[in-house]
């Protein structure tokens, strides 16, 4: 969490060139995010996220910067963002949008995008494992439901 706060000054100071102090005082005043933002170091968390490219990085700092994040709790999803090319496109949309509330409405709808395509991503991965379980079940021998037979699928009495 230190480091992301460190990091972010660091980026907005040397890199975009601005103030030292505003830097510094948005740290603090955004510690809860920084928070989140260190959490999930494993593959499909959102630092791992944020580690997988600097540009994504970067442009969540200048969100982050510009105050255009509603909530600490927007955080959470950004772990969805980073793979979803369409919710990234709308989070640069809302880094470009000068008035904030209007790029707070395009965050909104980054993270609903993102949420949306992972709902739908998870459905077509259960439909998948229910094929699967399903070809499998019809291919089993007849001999295979009988008891007593070796392999049988056991039947158990409720």
């Amino acid at each position: 969490m230190i480091d992301l706060a460190n990091e972010f000054e660091d980026y907005h100071v040397v890199e975009r060139k601005r103030d030292a102090y505003a830097a510094k005082h948005l740290t603090q005043k955004y510690f809860q995010y920084f928070d989140e933002l260190g959490k999930g170091k494993s593959e499909g968390g959102v630092l791992w996220s944020m580690n997988q490219a600097d540009s994504f990085k970067h442009l969540v700092y200048d969100l982050l910067y510009d105050d255009k994040f509603q909530s600490w709790k927007q955080i959470r999803d950004l772990k969805y963002v980073y793979p979803n090319e369409d919710a990234v496109a709308h989070l640069r949309k809302a880094r470009a949008e000068p008035d904030v509330e209007a790029a707070q409405e395009v965050v909104d709808e980054a993270l609903a995008a993102a949420r949306a395509t992972r709902a739908a991503t998870r459905q077509l991965g259960a439909n998948t494992r229910i094929k699967l379980f399903v070809d499998w079940f019809a291919e089993l021998p007849v001999k295979a439901f009988k008891q007593g037979e070796v392999g049988a699928v056991a039947h158990r009495e409720p």
